[in-house]
């Protein structure tokens, strides 16, 4: 949700930390196996890395939301400029206009849709080459925030099935 320090984080994000310690490695996503293997390294459990598209790409449980990493602005399934994270709940069927509206003026990271399906869908942009691996984690940490805040949003509004 929209606050001060969500600000500030999202500042921190963009100017490259001094405080990341001189350990922490940068994250390339230019080859988006090298990304799935330092998820690994940080605990997650990346799939298989599809390859056979345009634009390569693998789901990964981040807290406990499934999430698709697709990477983008790739040639020949490397060399990628930005990853785009995605998912969505299939127990908010059809949410409605006006709540998909405030939920997008709520929060400042994500974009709030539909899917194909109609279900509430959720996204976000990153251009992050180079970055230390603790804003990767500041990235993913910011996420599962705003997957589970958007949930309690749709449980409070009753757009939830029970599926």
């Amino acid at each position: 949700m929209r606050t001060g320090l969500k600000c500030i984080l999202f500042s921190a994000i963009m100017v490259s930390p001094a405080w990341a310690a001189p350990s922490d490695k940068p994250v390339s996503i230019a080859n988006p196996a090298a990304l799935a293997e330092v998820l690994r390294d940080m605990g997650y459990q990346p799939g298989e890395l599809v390859k056979d598209t345009k634009n390569p790409a693998f789901n990964v449980t981040l807290g406990d939301q499934p999430t698709r990493i697709t990477f983008g602005g790739c040639t020949g399934g490397a060399n990628c400029k930005y990853i785009y994270m995605s998912s969505s709940y299939s127990d908010v069927p059809n949410p409605p206009t006006d709540w998909l509206n405030r939920m997008n003026d709520a929060f400042d990271i994500i974009k709030v849709d539909t899917d194909a399906d109609n279900d509430l869908f959720f996204s976000a942009a990153h251009v992050i080459e180079g970055v230390p691996r603790s804003t990767l984690r500041l990235i993913l940490d910011m996420w599962i925030a705003d997957a589970n805040a958007l949930a309690q949003e749709a449980v409070s509004a009753k757009l939830n099935t029970g599926r």
